[in-house]
């Protein structure tokens, strides 16, 4: 299989991987991980009910119980003070492309306030691709299509605005900002598992739909649009595995994050598993090349 068929799938997704991966995500010692039952959320029934008189107090009663629930993520994730000891990170893992039949290595390195690389390469190298943000420059190099040079672009337009926008250290704690328009639009199973469906909207326009396991409270799901560069698509990001990085202690990270996209079969799922905090990184490692 060439390796650019397999490059272009893995850059898009590498994309959206670099600005997932820089969030940290801490774990409250008081939290069993099951306390939906102790935290409700305001009903869910009335929203998405016909316009009528008192449809603006519908629509506000869905925003409060969306903040809730956002609320409820970030205490149960320790508090909105519980990372700032937590300073960069840096992982080991694989990357796994199930369709393709397609394996390799990846290493990971974030950096508050917001750096963030990624490296991918398959054994035999014919998929090998590097992709950064440097807190105002993003940029990617990729193996060319004759494996005889690596190629180097900046990264332009949406695909930067995209990663500017979430390569927030601490995404997270800062939800309510980043999406000031959050609404509640109610219940849906993923993974068997019952979670609140919360639209999020940005201050330019740009929606998303986050889903938080009513069990856990925990982000399970993002959808979204994603930008690339053959343009976006769209795509739904599985969160799994949560363990707790070397270093620190009171956070956990998903280890496992899926992307899977409905319009192809590019499906592709990144498993960390030697993950430190507070790894010493230079601004050096996310500079693009002169």
């Amino acid at each position: 299989m060439a390796a650019r068929a397999l490059a272009i799938p893995l850059i898009a997704t590498l994309f959206l991987f670099v600005v997932a991966a820089a969030c940290v995500i801490p774990k409250s010692s008081s939290s069993s991980g099951d306390g939906a039952k102790d935290h409700p959320p305001g009903s869910a029934a009335a929203v998405g009910s016909s316009a009528s008189p008192g449809s603006n107090a519908v629509d506000m009663a869905s925003a409060i119980d969306a903040e809730r629930i956002v609320d409820r993520y970030i205490e149960e994730l320790g508090g909105a003070g519980a990372a700032q000891n937590v300073h960069s990170i840096g992982a080991m893992g694989t990357f796994e492309m199930p369709e393709r039949r397609v394996t390799g290595n990846l290493e990971l390195y974030a950096k508050e306030p917001n750096k963030a690389a990624v490296i991918v390469k398959t054994p035999d190298r014919s998929v090998f691709v590097i992709q950064a943000f440097d807190g105002a420059v993003g940029w990617e190099q990729s193996l060319a299509q004759d494996r005889s040079r690596l190629n180097l672009r900046r990264m332009t337009g949406a695909e930067l605005d995209y990663l500017r926008f979430n390569s927030d250290f601490y995404w997270e704690f800062r939800l309510k900002e980043l999406y000031p328009v959050l609404t509640l639009k109610g219940k849906e199973n993923v993974d068997d598992r019952e979670a609140y469906v919360v639209e999020a909207k940005t201050r330019s326009g740009n929606g998303e739909k986050l889903y938080f396991a009513a069990d856990s409270g925990l982000l399970v799901r993002r959808d979204m649009r994603q930008p690339g560069p053959t343009g976006e698509t769209s795509v739904q990001i599985y969160f799994d595995n949560y363990q707790a990085p070397k270093g620190v202690s009171g956070f956990r990270l998903p280890f496992t994050r899926s992307y899977i996209y409905p319009d192809r079969m590019n499906n592709i799922i990144f498993r960390l598993s030697d993950v430190t905090a507070n790894m010493p990184l230079k601004d050096s490692t996310f500079s693009m090349p002169g």
